[in-house]
């Protein structure tokens, strides 16, 4: 095993003694030996191959005494060149970047992922990143050493506006060469990578006044007017609905971030009874009519009142305005609710009711879009 390291190294030295194009002989103080090995002809002139083959043979087997047994040539090689250890400079795993470069349409609780082809200087590496776009950020890697990931303080941002066609927020970090491995092998070559987030636009859509309006549970139904009543008058109950045209919304969204839901009250009626609690249901129909009074619908919460404007912001009603964009073929771009007083009728205080102007309504949807 030994004499085939041996000669291995000397193939390794005599490769790289090879790769030197020595200039014109000088001879110096110190030259007889390797002379009459260059001059073994006898006819004075010095021949380089047999001084370049002498000197690789040296350097060839001291390059063995130094290589443990099992060696590999690439490991005599560096031993050749000075180096012993761990010489292999580490390299950063280009299709293990988290985003990749060029990504679009990133979300805000996105990590920043660098993969490395081994153990790495966390302290030096870390010293490594940058981004001008992330200033405050956190690092943390896993128990191999070879995965760094970078955590932005209160996440990525989203650009924010409410017009379509706005720019999406870029962001752009790098990591250098000064990021050694353990042996302090310096990164092989840096990488830079720049990404751009999610848009997170706000559209009011509009009411369909010929699907809103309300219906009483005696049957009688009212649309496409300006008055419509949730509540009791006299022994009758009353339930408002309203719809809203989803056709606005641009095709490719990728979430519903956040809805509300706005009525106005009908400035020509009596005020809305005091305390009165009015509840919104989801609902599906295609028809207006009597059955809407006691059709499902899907809790979504209660409208809070402040002055003549009633309101309601929740999770479940952003999923219900998600649910309905996801099945608008279906629903013929409709999204549709049901308001109804918290009250048996006839009511205490009587005629407990809240009334709305259905084409002042208003349905406020953030979404999130490449």
């Amino acid at each position: 095993m030994r004499s085939r390291t041996v000669g291995v190294a000397l193939l390794v030295a005599g490769l790289q003694l090879g790769c030197r194009t020595p200039d014109r002989y000088v001879p110096g103080p110190d030259a007889r030996e390797s002379d009459a090995i260059g001059d073994a002809g006898g006819d004075g002139d010095y021949d380089a191959s047999r001084t370049s083959a002498a000197d690789a043979a040296a350097e060839g087997a001291e390059v063995a005494r130094q290589a443990p047994d099992g060696a590999s040539t690439s490991d005599m090689a560096s031993i050749a060149d000075g180096c012993s250890g761990d010489c292999t400079p580490p390299a950063v795993i280009a299709n293990a970047i988290v985003p990749a470069n060029g990504s679009t349409g990133v979300r805000s609780d996105t990590k920043i992922s660098i993969a490395f082809s081994e153990p790495m200087n966390q302290q030096t590496t870390e010293a490594a990143f940058a981004s001008a776009d992330i200033p405050s950020r956190t690092y943390s890697w896993d128990s191999s050493g070879t995965i760094l990931t970078v955590t932005p303080a209160g996440g990525l941002a989203y650009a924010t506006g409410t017009d379509p066609a706005l720019a999406a927020r870029s962001y752009s970090f790098s990591i250098t060469t000064t990021a050694t491995d353990l042996a302090g092998n310096h990164l092989q070559a840096g990488s830079a990578v720049t990404f751009s987030t999610l848009r997170k636009i706000t559209l009011e859509v509009g009411v369909v006044p010929q699907m809103s309006g309300n219906v009483a549970d005696g049957g009688e139904t009212i649309v496409d007017d300006r008055w419509a009543s949730a509540g009791c008058d006299a022994n009758e109950e009353n339930r408002a609905f309203v719809t809203f045209n989803l056709a606005g919304l641009p095709p490719a969204i990728t979430a519903v971030d956040g809805a509300e839901l706005v009525l106005m009250d009908n400035t020509t009626a009596p005020p809305s009874t005091p305390g009165v609690v009015v509840s919104v249901g989801h609902i599906l129909f295609s028809t207006t009519g009597p059955s809407l009074f006691g059709s499902q619908s899907d809790a979504l919460g209660t409208l809070s009142r402040s002055g003549q404007i009633s309101r309601m912001t929740n999770n479940a009603l952003r999923d219900a305005v998600w649910a309905d964009y996801g099945d608008r073929t279906n629903r013929a771009n409709r999204s549709q609710y049901r308001m109804r007083v918290e009250v048996q009728c006839p009511s205490t205080p009587a005629n407990a009711r809240s009334d709305y102007d259905p084409q002042l309504s208003r349905l406020s949807i953030t979404y999130l879009i490449k």
